[in-house]
């Protein structure tokens, strides 16, 4: 499982925000996002709260709230519905019969 850091980085670079940008949405310093991704600082509560916001993450994902398996395989359905939802159509149908080649049929 990813730490906090691990995982504010990935979204952020999911969403093509530099720390910059990221930290404008927060109203905070690109040094608190640098902090929070190299596991030097935790942000407060109201940047938490607002870099989940930003990210389109919820806070569950980005703390590994939960302690059992569900979370991870929950962060994965959400995180493939985004994908799904970000492409054309054409895309999608493709990734769909792609998806169908892998599923065993037995």
């Amino acid at each position: 499982m990813k730490k906090f850091g691990e995982k504010i980085k990935f979204y952020r670079n999911s969403a093509g925000l530099t720390q910059d940008k990221l930290a404008e949405m927060c109203n905070c310093s690109a040094q608190t996002i640098s902090g929070a991704e190299t596991g030097y600082s935790f942000p407060n509560s109201d940047t938490l709260f607002l870099l989940s916001q930003a990210l389109n993450v919820p806070i569950a994902y980005l703390l590994n709230v939960n302690e059992n398996d569900n979370l991870a395989t929950d962060e994965l359905y959400y995180n493939i519905k985004n994908i799904i939802q970000s492409i054309s159509k054409e895309k999608r149908d493709l990734l769909i019969k792609l998806i169908y080649c892998f599923v065993d049929k037995s």
